[in-house]
């Protein structure tokens, strides 16, 4: 149960730091994720110019930080019977058609996302969240983080 909580922390952070990179205006697009303990981080599809980089961390890091201080709303999970979720949401290509779709949202001002992920149920619970590292990767740029 500790190793899932940990899980669950750590893949929230996750989603947390896309809600901050939205916040701070950035207008990337999430690819992949790794939330794991050792190697944690989030790739977008895009860049962070590298002259940019060190001032976003300590942004990223500020609003992350304000986004779990400031929360009062504990995480928002729904699930939505197929045809419910493309009427009302905008549904990836990915998911399978016809299976209902998990629908998650960790703050008040987050518009949301599909994930069957284990997630906390307040962002509280996230702990600490800092990003460490943010580098270019392909036509990527990958923004490491940990959780304490």
């Amino acid at each position: 149960e500790q190793l899932r909580r940990l899980y669950a922390r750590n893949h929230s952070a996750g989603h947390l730091l896309d809600i901050a990179m939205t916040k701070l205006g950035f207008d990337l697009k999430p690819g992949k994720g790794f939330h794991f303990p050792k190697g944690a981080y989030v790739e977008y599809v895009g860049n962070i110019e590298a002259d940019k980089r060190e001032q976003t961390i300590t942004d990223l890091n500020a609003t992350v930080a304000e986004l779990i201080e400031k929360n009062t709303e504990p995480v928002e999970v729904k699930v939505w019977d197929w045809e419910e979720a493309k009427a009302n949401l905008d549904v990836p290509g990915y998911m399978p058609e016809g299976k209902p779709v998990r629908w998650i949202k960790l703050t008040p001002e987050d518009a949301g996302c599909p994930c069957g992920g284990t997630h906390v149920k307040d962002i509280k619970d996230i702990g600490s969240l800092k990003v460490t590292k943010i580098q270019k990767k392909s036509k990527n740029v990958r923004v490491s983080y940990t959780v304490e």
